[in-house]
């Protein structure tokens, strides 16, 4: 199988040649085409216009691997100019850190996939802990994963690692109401400058949350799937999108998939 392998950490990041290892002794070909430099937070960001510049990226021997100034959601847009093939998957990570409820829009590591299944991929983020999980926890579970991404229309897997060994995963919606921001503007100075800062919390996981939070804070691999768009409203009421099909709105509480493999 034919993978396009990015990233948002930059094409140095050490999850990214975790996964490319991994994925290439599964007996895939990779082609990494990763940013120069850090995007994280970016989300699908793109360049609109001017040139992109893509180098072939050094210390690279298990895959072929390109370095562009540009943002993981355009790194996937032009692998295709760049490698002349279209993926059967596209792969994004290992994220250094969690992508989880509310961040995943601000994630540049999603912006990668969501971008890729805009353009009809299958897609894969994946994110964990710092330090990294070990090599054998990862390899465990990317097969099904793998197989997980290929089967989905119109949505992408988002996947997170937790703290440990993570020897069982679980389905699990992402849990929207965890981060809170608030903007918060210091009084300005002699130049009339005000400097505004953001201040951020997260809410306490449970072990008992039926979210991708809880699923962590329970030691588990959290396995979402998320749609690309939102589904179009009938009568009166906003479906969702789930793995490529119509479902009505659900309460969250049921929604998520109580056993683990």
């Amino acid at each position: 199988m034919h993978i396009l392998l990015t990233n948002d950490d930059s094409i140095g990041s050490p999850g990214l040649r975790l996964v490319a290892d991994l994925l290439t002794t599964l007996g895939h070909r990779v082609h990494v085409v990763a940013p120069q430099r850090d995007w994280s937070g970016q989300s699908q960001s793109i360049s609109m216009s001017g040139v992109l510049h893509a180098d072939p990226a050094r210390g690279w021997t298990t895959a072929s691997a390109w370095a562009v100034d540009g943002s993981p959601a355009d790194c996937v847009r032009v692998a295709v100019a760049l490698l002349g093939l279209t993926p059967d998957l596209v792969v994004a990570g290992m994220n250094l850190g969690s992508n989880l409820g509310s961040s995943i829009y601000r994630s540049a590591t999603v912006g990668a996939t969501r971008e890729a299944a805009l353009a009809g991929w299958p897609a894969l983020a994946l994110s964990g802990p710092l330090p990294l999980p070990a090599p054998e926890s990862v390899r465990r579970h990317l097969p099904s994963l793998l197989a997980l991404a290929l089967d989905q229309r119109g949505a992408l897997v988002n996947v997170n690692w937790p703290d440990g060994p993570g020897p069982h995963r679980v389905m699990v919606p992402p849990a929207w109401d965890t981060l809170i921001e608030r903007p918060v503007a210091r009084p300005a100075d002699d130049r009339g400058t005000v400097t505004i800062t953001m201040e951020r919390a997260m809410r306490r996981p449970s072990p008992d949350d039926a979210t991708d939070v809880g699923a962590l804070a329970a030691g588990l691999v959290a396995v979402s799937v998320l749609p690309v768009l939102p589904a179009p409203a009938t009568a009166g009421r906003t479906p969702m999108c789930v793995g490529g099909s119509i479902a009505a709105p659900r309460n969250r509480e049921r929604e998520a998939t109580h056993g683990t493999t």
